[in-house]
């Protein structure tokens, strides 16, 4: 199974990818046991509203469904 990052795959002028890192797979509670839940730690490049450039870490969170 191979889980993408939504927000680091688009190139974006503000937001670029510095470093690749590996998903981080996080525990659910058990009624929520048929998905797995996934974090992005890509480290990004983001201009902000002051003009700066400011390196950050992604978190975006995916919830996958588990093949039965």
């Amino acid at each position: 199974m191979v889980v993408k990052c939504s927000v680091c795959e688009k190139d974006r002028p503000k937001r670029k990818v510095i470093k690749r890192m590996p998903l981080m797979e996080t525990e659910l509670p058990e009624k929520y046991s048929d998905y797995k839940e996934f974090m992005c730690m890509n480290i990004i490049n983001e201009l902000r509203k002051d003009k700066k450039w400011y390196n950050n870490i992604c978190e975006n969170r995916m919830l996958v469904l588990k093949k039965r």
